[in-house]
């Protein structure tokens, strides 16, 4: 598989929604829209954290990742969830970008015991940030079946752990730099080749697109305008 450099243009056309932000997380969820919905809302009720603005939306992932409430701001208090449903080889499907720095991983885990199938978290992050890495898992039944991640800590370290998926390449995880193993256009190719989605910009900001935005009381919308959100929809 030909990668590009991550220094040169390609590296920007290919894996552009980093050019907006340093780290991206989203989720691709076995099921409808409808159905995805109402899990995280049971889930959200049984964890005090009600979902309270329940609205059809643009797709614009910048409505949760430039929210003062978004994946930079730690502990996560106030929730954004982001659905979007799209169609693929495999019916449809339901993509879930939330403000929560990991991806929201206890929510995708707990959703998971209802929803049969394999829930794919993806995360992907610049090269030249502090903490870069890359990263991929997936979940069926509560359980984590399958863990492939490349980071930089003290020094770059390479993991993984179940069985390998359909889409993966595992040749390339025998690149002498573990750095290389699982890098951001290995991501992308996986993504894909799934059919499910992008890492380009204009895949994830499509205003014209139909979507749905949950979020706890006090989340603040992000946006040209910050909205604070304070109260259930009418």
């Amino acid at each position: 598989m030909q990668r590009p450099d991550m220094h040169s243009n390609n590296y920007k056309v290919e894996v552009s929604i980093l050019e907006l932000f340093e780290r991206f997380t989203f989720s691709i969820l076995p099921c409808q829209l409808e159905l995805a919905r109402a899990s995280i809302k049971r889930q959200g009720e049984l964890w005090g954290k009600s979902f309270v603005f329940d609205r059809p939306s643009p797709f614009d992932v910048r409505l949760i990742y430039n929210s003062p409430d978004g994946p930079d701001r730690a502990p996560a208090v106030n929730i954004g969830i982001l659905l979007s449903e799209v169609e693929g080889v495999e019916g449809r499907k339901t993509l879930f970008v939330s403000s929560v720095a990991d991806g929201y991983s206890s929510m995708i885990t707990c959703i998971s015991r209802e929803i049969p199938g394999t829930h794919l978290t993806f995360a992907v992050s610049r090269p030249k940030i502090r903490y870069p890495g890359c990263s991929f898992r997936a979940i069926r039944d509560g359980e984590t079946v399958r863990t492939v991640y490349a980071m930089l800590d003290n020094s770059w370290v390479f993991f993984e752990r179940g069985s390998p998926l359909p889409f993966e390449e595992v040749d390339l995880y025998s690149a002498r730099r573990k750095r290389d193993r699982l890098s951001v256009d290995i991501l992308s190719s996986y993504i894909g080749r799934l059919g499910y989605g992008s890492l380009k910009t204009e895949f994830w900001i499509r205003t014209t697109a139909p979507a749905q935005l949950m979020a706890t009381n006090g989340f603040r919308i992000g946006g040209a305008q910050e909205t604070q959100i304070d109260r259930s929809p009418q």
